[in-house]
């Protein structure tokens, strides 16, 4: 089964193997015997599994065995809830053999019990000879402890032993139940109370012939070392005891989807016993307060007031964000879409129309060449006309918006969404291109200089994003941030350049072409997808006009939905929050033909200026570094691009190579210190490597087939190559698209905003309805992630998203937290006079469920006027808390004496989609 797992291009196997056979034979104890343990290691390793889960190996050094990790789960934790949960009485805790004392020696100092052992000498490796008894059992419960019951004549042996000294019940409990022969006669005929086993054997076939027989699951133990395995997350700590109760909690519940068990507590005014219980995500729900600008550029005021009424009662305003990695909810947390209506002044409208006459009459495209001056410009007209539609530059329209956006708005709190009707006085059909004025002149005259037809052809794949996917939706760059320390918030620079700010503006009278995937079947994007200059004359003076109901709801249905996509996008993935030191480090990874490549294309210094641009908070910093390695002399990198290389076969693109880049995690992580010796561990330093592989192959080489960087949690991988511009699988206007493979930087560029921010692509999903998240359409304009873009500039949409989904993060961890705890708040457990020696300023359960509503309340505030330094401290204060309730729950485990894994609510484990339910007693 390993050996077809690997050859299908497995990223990694794990066995799960409860029992490991032949653990017994783990040395040579006599002339000519085998170690079959360590053989039988070997054959693991040699069949391509990665990692093994196993659970109490016979010796522990077995380990040693293997060359690949290996996790030795224990069932004590559940052998001593089964003990304290159905055997009473004086307990002493007897080891069977020398070998077993360590783990005799842990459940007693859990269990507060004596310790007594048995030595015993053996004929063979399942015959016992005879027993000597170490330890007093008069008058006491014996509790044998063992890894593996096989005959279970020692086991009968040993209880005969112990009753015969004095022992008034004798129980055995062993981790791996074999029962081999005549096992199950020799138990029926003991003097043995019970036989307790595990579930690692399957054994319902002999626990109906015995009564004696017990079971213990370790199902969810396994579920919880895969779900951490999984993920990264700490095997040891499964097993920590109390004193770590808050580590092991976040651990825990980092699990995002928790049962709605959780139970809040307050008084009655005449009732002492706080009783009264509901649901926590019901009493604590935390709403976050998007506040979006919505600004009508040409039209009637009648419209303000339908579009108003349109928002706020017959759309769907609210919206839980989607992590999509898993496809589930964010806990907790919703967000709340809260629109205001109001109308520009008429200069605005008459400025933009000025400018687009302007310029579709000709008049700005300058052309230096004065010889056949005419017939250039006409070429250079059809050039770029799209079908009967003239090209206009966007930064014409831009440049007065945002002169608007900066004279009337709050650009530090609220993004606006700008809507365009100019159809009533421009008649002539037109588009937007994604190049400024002055780009598409220089485009224009390098085109007209060509001297061939192969060197305008050249021209035309180069610049064929820019040429053909043209829009009518634009969103601006991201605004220049500074974090005022005085003010406590995110403040902007006025003197940002123009396109800087939190504004997208669609112009309705414009057109737009199609633009999608070349492959046949998968759909694409269409033109009437988006609301038009559908109107009815008012006869007004100023010749505006009113939206017609159709246009009005398709509007209200753009608004919407940019408002998810692009004001609150959805979450690619949970991220570390828990650094202060960012360090992003840029490991190019050379083959021997490639003399430094990215000097001349790949453009670091741009992502190092893009990323700056995303707000931290005062305690965070980023540094970047760089540094070279050769593939001819490191031969960790040679051989992680060596075993991820692929061919795939296509009858129309023929062979083509790749690079798997699950594969290449593999091994770029299983060698990860020998590429970064000098890495920070420390819990508040993050490094995230950027493995670029530069390689000369002059052909086409990409990651899975369709990438030129992937993004992993842990880090980034890249590529380029020496190949000129590359037709892609997407079309704008029905013409080709091109890549080029030599220059990596605006998916590396994207690749790092998802790695640590958790920022999602915006096409992850294609659909012909915009009632699909992640439509291409928002893929124009300021975005790295587009592949119908050209454009290495983030958008506001980025770099809020980015401090956003860190303070998501955090509160969701938090309150996952605080539920845990609240779970355990029961008269049972603890009393509020025990609470309230740490918090002493809360009289009242009452007033700490009303603190916990206030501070939600006072987050959600924070984050919707980006003041994310505040909101930062808010959450903080809210972990504080916690604490100290934890810490009340903590001294109560400790008085019990029993593990932290012993007491978990039930969690639903959603990577594997396992119920684990571990009840407290």
């Amino acid at each position: 089964m390993a050996d077809a797992i690997r050859r299908a291009s497995a990223h990694r196997i794990t066995a799960v193997i409860p029992v490991f056979g032949y653990a017994r034979q783990d040395k040579k104890d006599k002339s000519r015997a085998p170690i079959t343990g360590k053989l039988v290691a070997n054959l693991i390793e040699t069949a391509g599994i990665d990692r093994v889960i196993t659970m109490d190996l016979h010796a522990s050094q077995i380990q040693g065995f293997f060359n690949i990790p290996v996790d030795n789960l224990y069932a004590e934790p559940q052998i001593i809830k089964y003990i304290r949960k159905n055997i009473p009485g004086e307990k002493v805790i007897v080891s069977p053999d020398a070998g077993g004392v360590k783990r005799a020696k842990l459940i007693s100092d859990k269990l507060d019990a004596e310790l007594a052992i048995i030595h015993k000498e053996r004929k063979k490796a399942n015959e016992v000879s005879g027993m000597i008894l170490v330890g007093d059992v008069k008058d006491k419960v014996a509790l044998i402890v063992d890894d593996m019951a096989d005959t279970c004549g020692t086991l009968v042996s040993a209880c005969e032993m112990l009753i015969a000294k004095g022992a008034t019940r004798v129980y055995a409990l062993v981790t791996h139940g074999v029962l081999s022969g005549d096992a199950i006669k020799r138990l029926n005929e003991s003097s043995l109370t019970e036989l307790v086993i595990t579930n690692t054997i399957p054994h319902a076939d002999k626990a109906a012939n015995c009564s004696k027989l017990k079971t213990i699951n370790i199902a969810h133990t396994l579920a919880e070392a895969i779900r951490r395995t999984h993920h990264g997350e700490s095997i040891s700590s499964l097993f920590s005891d109390t004193k770590l109760l808050i580590i092991v909690s976040i651990l825990l519940l980092i699990s995002l989807v928790l049962s709605d068990s959780g139970r809040v507590y307050g008084h009655g005014d005449n009732d002492d016993d706080h009783i009264q219980k509901d649901t926590f995500s019901e009493s604590f729900k935390f709403q976050h307060p998007v506040h979006i600008n919505v600004k009508l550029i040409g039209f009637a005021t009648s419209s303000i007031k339908d579009l108003s009424n349109l928002l706020d009662k017959s759309i769907e305003n609210s919206n839980n964000p989607i992590i999509l990695d898993n496809f589930i909810k964010v806990p907790f947390i919703e967000q709340k879409y809260v629109y205001t209506v109001s109308q520009v002044g008429d200069q605005v409208k008459d400025d933009i129309q000025q400018q687009v006459k302007k310029y579709i009459s000709g008049i700005n495209v300058n052309i230096n060449n004065n010889n056949n001056g005419n017939d250039q410009q006409v070429e250079i007209n059809n050039l770029f006309k799209k079908k009967d539609a003239m090209v206009v530059p966007f930064n014409l329209v831009d440049e007065i918006i945002y002169r608007d956006y900066i004279s009337t708005s709050d650009i530090s709190t609220n993004p606006t969404i700008y809507v365009i009707n100019t159809a009533t006085d421009i008649k002539e059909k037109y588009t937007y291109s994604q190049l400024t004025a002055e780009q598409i002149a220089q485009l224009a005259q390098s085109y007209l200089n060509a001297g061939t037809v192969d060197e305008r052809k050249q021209i035309l794949q180069e610049n064929a994003t820019n040429l053909y996917c043209t829009t009518k939706v634009w969103q601006s760059s991201a605004p220049l941030q500074k974090y005022n320390e005085q003010a406590n918030a995110v403040m902007e620079d006025i003197q940002a350049s123009p396109g800087s700010g939190r504004y997208v503006w669609i112009d309705l009278s414009a057109d737009m072409q199609s633009f999608g995937p070349l492959t046949k079947g998968t759909g694409t994007f269409m033109p009437d997808m988006l609301p038009t200059s559908r109107f009815s004359n008012t006869g007004s003076p100023n010749n505006l006009a009113r939206m017609d109901p159709a246009t009005l709801l398709n509007l209200a249905t753009f608004i919407q939905k940019t408002t998810h996509m692009l004001f609150t996008p959805p979450v690619l993935r949970f991220i570390n929050y828990e650094w202060d030191q960012l360090e992003i480090r840029l490991i190019m990874v050379h083959d021997h033909q490639v003399n430094l490549l990215e000097e001349e294309q790949f453009d670091w210094e741009e992502i190092k200026n893009q990323v700056k641009r995303i707000p931290l908070l005062p305690t965070q910093s980023i540094t970047f570094s760089k540094n070279s390695i050769s593939l001819l002399d490191n031969v960790y990198a040679a051989q992680a691009k060596q075993n991820s290389l692929r061919v795939h076969h296509s009858g129309s693109k023929g062979t083509q190579s790749y690079l798997d880049s699950k594969e290449l995690h593999h091994w770029l992580i299983k060698h990860n210190l020998m590429f970064i010796p000098d890495i920070d561990t420390r819990f508040s330093r993050l490094v995230i490597p950027v493995f670029l592989f530069d390689i000369s192959f002059t052909s086409l080489l990409l990651l899975d087939r369709t990438h030129q960087a992937v993004s992993f949690p842990d880090m980034v991988i890249a590529i380029q190559t020496q190949g000129g511009y590359t037709p892609t699988d997407n079309q704008c206007d029905q013409k080709m698209t091109y890549i080029n493979p030599s220059d990596a930087t605006r998916p590396v560029l994207s690749s790092i905003l998802s790695t640590i921010w958790g920022i999602p692509p915006t096409f992850t999903t294609l659909s012909k309805n915009l009632d699909v998240d992640n439509n291409y359409l928002w893929s124009l304009g300021n975005t790295p992630y587009s592949a119908f873009s050209t454009r290495k500039q983030i958008s506001f949409s980025q770099s809020d998203a980015a401090i956003r989904n860190y303070m998501y993060s955090y509160l969701a961890d938090s309150l996952n937290h605080l539920q845990s705890v609240f779970h355990h708040l029961d008269e049972e457990e603890s009393s509020w006079e025990d609470f309230n020696q740490y918090n002493s300023d809360i009289k009242s359960i009452q007033e700490l469920n009303s603190l916990i509503t206030d501070s939600l309340k006072e987050i959600g505030n924070h984050l919707s006027y980006h003041r994310y330094h505040f909101a930062h401290e808010s959450i903080t204060e809210l972990e504080s808390l916690t604490y100290n309730l934890s810490i009340l729950i903590r001294d109560n485990h400790d008085s019990k004496k029993h593990t932290y894994l012993d007491c978990q609510s039930s969690v639903l484990i959603w990577p594997e989609v396992l119920m684990t339910t571990i009840t407290c007693y």
